[in-house]
């Protein structure tokens, strides 16, 4: 079977989910919740910090961010995440849908099978 590879440049992470979001069907709010973690999980991997994009203290970050007092409303969302499809609980978190695992900060690499 040939492979296809389409290349697209996505101006944030929010972008990049709702071009898959027909799958995933998230709310607005889930979005914004995801499209933090995955901000946090680029700067993880450019670091090269071994550490969970959905660890405590990734929550903790994320949360200040979005400006919520208690990082622990997060897990809502992230419940929400996991039931869509859009996130897959792993050992030690939680791994993005291979769909929406980033490869880059600016351009989306789709393969086709």
């Amino acid at each position: 079977m040939r492979r296809k590879e389409l290349s697209m440049s996505a101006s944030s992470p929010e972008n990049f989910i709702k071009i898959f979001n027909g799958h995933f069907e998230l709310t607005h709010a889930e979005v914004a919740v995801l499209s933090q973690f995955m901000l946090v999980h680029l700067a993880l991997k450019k670091a090269r910090i071994q550490v969970n994009a959905f660890s405590t203290d990734m929550k903790k970050r994320v949360a200040r961010r979005m400006g919520k007092s208690n990082y622990h409303t997060l897990n809502t969302y992230i419940k929400a995440l996991a039931d869509k499809g859009a996130i897959t609980k792993i050992e030690g978190g939680y791994a993005f849908h291979e769909w929406l695992e980033p490869t880059g900060e600016r351009e989306i690499l789709i393969k086709l099978t």
